[in-house]
């Protein structure tokens, strides 16, 4: 285990994806073990059970096919960049932005979306990887660049790429300011420890009060939401006081069956990366089951979470409980109490 190495392997398959160079990071057995999106018409999931196989058994084949197709989609290149990297044992969690500009499709769009990737290691080389990114933001701005690489590594494509579209635009990294957070926060292990135990009790204690003690009274809370018609964009929630009632109000619709299980916990400097799996009997509106995977990345200081920025499928969300985020961001106000005439609030 040398988390050195290890967060520096990471930093080169994310650096560029087109290089022999990258896929030697892998080992000759390495896997995929998937897109964690859950929104069935997702163009990333669009596989059947030998080819998901075939998949999850040849990754370095895989990257090569897939480095192959992003040289075709985009002839201008795109850029990783790195927000966050945290390393813990033999995992590594990369949080990145990624952001192109022209493809080859008809598509004068800037690219920007939010992406968390696992790397775990063995001996140095890279055995298992998977990734949580938004199938919202690929369905409307990249369903076709999803396709055509999807087709491409499967070696099922019928045609040719599509040509070259024109951009005439100058284009830059947008959006939110990127940055990669200090690593002198938390030098110490046994508070490494603690933040973890304090991310836990946060988990547990999700949608109730207990949460408060888990949290800053300055805590930001963000979903790292791309699509701009989605309702959960630039929807950031501040203080604790108001993130512990909206959380509230997003567990409360599924009648305490909601549960969460946790499949994996990386801590490093001031950060913990928390990934869990929810799932409800009974969905709100249609009581058929729920099922998402998200990843936290919560930034701690004096023991306490002070930013929480959550990577969630909002396709499937907006799919399976389209009213929750109108729920949760915008509770039903109290109704005016009557004045003693009769005639409304004084």
């Amino acid at each position: 285990m040398d988390l050195g190495h290890n967060k520096k392997i990471a930093r080169v398959v994310l650096d560029d994806l087109t290089r022999e160079t990258t896929y030697e990071c892998f080992a000759e057995r390495s896997s995929f073990e998937g897109h964690m999106v859950d929104y069935e018409t997702s163009p990333i999931r669009v596989e059947n059970d030998e080819q998901r196989e075939a998949r999850q058994n040849d990754l370095r084949s895989e990257m090569r096919r897939a480095g192959k197709a992003l040289l075709q989609i985009y002839p201008d290149g795109n850029t990783r960049a790195i927000k966050s990297i945290t390393a813990e044992g033999d995992r590594v969690v990369a949080e990145y932005l990624v952001h192109a500009g022209r493809t080859i499709f008809d598509a004068d769009v800037e690219h920007n979306f939010h992406v968390v990737k696992v790397f775990e290691f063995d001996r140095g080389k890279i055995v298992r990887m998977r990734e949580y990114c938004d199938s919202a933001y690929l369905q409307a701005h990249a369903g076709p660049i999803a396709e055509f690489m999807h087709h491409t590594r499967l070696g099922t494509a019928t045609e040719p790429a599509p040509a070259h579209s024109g951009w005439n635009s100058d284009w830059c990294l947008a959006g939110p300011e990127i940055r990669i957070e200090s690593d002198d926060t938390t030098p110490h292990v046994d508070q490494l420890t603690s933040n973890k135990e304090t991310v836990l009790a946060l988990s547990r204690n999700w949608g109730t009060g207990e949460m408060a003690d888990s949290l800053h009274d300055d805590v930001f809370f963000n979903n790292e939401i791309d699509l701009a018609v989605s309702p959960v964009l630039g929807r950031g929630i501040t203080g604790r006081e108001q993130l512990v009632a909206a959380a509230g109000r997003a567990v409360a619709p599924f009648d305490g069956t909601l549960t969460r299980t946790i499949t994996a916990l990386t801590a490093e400097s001031n950060r913990v990366v928390l990934e869990e799996e929810l799932s409800a009997t009974a969905t709100p509106g249609t009581g058929t089951p729920f099922r998402t995977r998200t990843a936290k990345i919560c930034l701690l200081r004096d023991g306490k979470v002070f930013r929480i920025r959550q990577h969630l499928d909002s396709a499937y969300v907006q799919a399976h409980v389209p009213d929750l985020v109108h729920r949760v961001f915008e509770p039903a106000e109290p109704a005016p109490s009557a004045s003693r005439d009769g005639q409304g609030p004084p």
